[in-house]
């Protein structure tokens, strides 16, 4: 949802008992209410009963130990509290998803947008570097707090925010614009800050986004009925081609059987189930007997990936 400029941000930061939500808990919750300029407006901290014993090396790490939680607020009762502090106001945190998804999983849903800075960082300092919290707050000349405490951490990560923030003025503003129609779609709180001041509602537009054109006319496809299946030969003769298509193409005994097992699937149906290592060439190994298959066919073929790109 694309909104207006809001005029604070909250930074939230979460201490765990360790890294995966279904089977860890939270054991404290800070939060600094900021401006996009930097300026602390308020805070909020509190520890949370994790219903469980905290490692001891989360206890070494955070100085949090079982007996300063007996007593705290369960994540419940803490979640409701950082909801009232939260208000409107669209969150900022570092790889933010991670301390959204703990909270999700104790059932508490903040549903203002949210900034990660990190991401943030990756937009407007493209340059290799680290990217923990600590490695960008010293690029950016943030003196050093107390890391892996909720409160601290958050508000390093507004002071990293304000940094960032402060960065976009010196973006061209056509550069801006293009910047924020980049990340629009996937991170409106962005694309509302790279704007921010150019228009007069001061947010990202939606209508700023290109309309998806549809063809005048097409052909339709008739999908033959029954299917032909194309022949192994096929596939393997198309494979043994795919250097006079490629550049500095190389055959490869894995990719070969894969695309092969690919092939059949096409021929005999039903599902399959193929597991390939890095640098097989998984790509290739499944689009050629695609290609095969729907120019033989009419017919259409849905890829579904879910990769890191």
């Amino acid at each position: 949802m694309f909104e207006t400029q809001p005029t604070t941000y909250v930074a939230i930061d979460l201490e765990t008992t360790g890294l995966q939500p279904l089977h860890d808990r939270i054991t404290e919750v800070g939060a600094v209410r900021v401006t996009a300029e930097g300026e602390v407006l308020g805070e909020f901290e509190t520890l949370v009963n994790p219903g469980r014993d905290i490692p001891p090396f989360v206890q070494a790490l955070t100085g949090i130990t079982d007996a300063h939680v007996r007593d705290a607020p369960s994540p419940a009762e803490a979640g409701a509290r950082l909801l009232r502090f939260v208000g409107d106001s669209p969150i900022v945190g570092h790889n933010v998803g991670f301390d959204l998804g703990f909270l999700r999983h104790e059932g508490i849903h903040i549903d203002t947008p949210a900034i990660d800075t990190a991401a943030f960082s990756r937009l407007l300092m493209p340059a290799r570097q680290p990217r923990g919290l600590s490695d960008l707050a010293q690029t950016l000349g943030i003196p050093g707090e107390e890391f892996h405490r909720a409160l601290a951490d958050a508000k390093t990560a507004a002071f990293v925010f304000a940094k960032l923030c402060a960065r976009i003025g010196d973006i061209p503003e056509q550069q801006r614009r293009h910047l924020a129609l980049l990340v629009g779609i996937e991170n409106p709180g962005i694309a509302n800050l790279l704007v921010r001041g150019l228009e007069e509602d001061g947010g990202f537009s939606p209508a700023w986004l290109p309309k998806l054109r549809v063809p005048e006319s097409s052909t339709p496809l008739v999908r033959k009925d029954p299917l032909t299946p194309v022949p192994p030969d096929a596939v393997r003769d198309a494979y043994a081609h795919a250097n006079e298509a490629m550049f500095e193409f190389e055959e490869r005994p894995q990719q070969l059987k894969m695309l092969m097992r690919a092939g059949e699937a096409f021929a005999n149906g039903g599902q399959h189930l193929i597991e390939a290592g890095t640098g097989v060439g998984k790509s290739l190994a499944y689009l050629l007997p695609s290609a095969l298959h729907a120019l033989k066919n009419d017919d259409r073929v849905v890829v579904s990936t879910n990769t890191i790109n």
